[in-house]
């Protein structure tokens, strides 16, 4: 019985290393949602994202230009 514990125990603590890394560490790496970027609800009209886009765009073209 402990030679099985054994056996299988290193393998299943090494599995589960990257199982926890991919379940904590990566989701925090990811960039936010595009509604996060242009600081709108998700359910916004066409027109709402169009304006946040218009101004995230002028906000960029003046910090390029400066």
């Amino acid at each position: 019985m402990a030679s099985t514990i054994k056996a299988y125990g290193v393998p299943l603590f090494l599995f589960s290393l990257p199982v926890f890394y991919q379940l904590v560490f990566l989701p925090r790496s990811f960039p936010p949602s595009y509604y996060d970027v242009l600081e709108t609800k998700r359910y916004s009209s066409v027109e709402e994202v169009k304006e946040a886009y218009g101004k995230l765009s002028s906000k960029r073209s003046n910090m390029l230009m400066s």
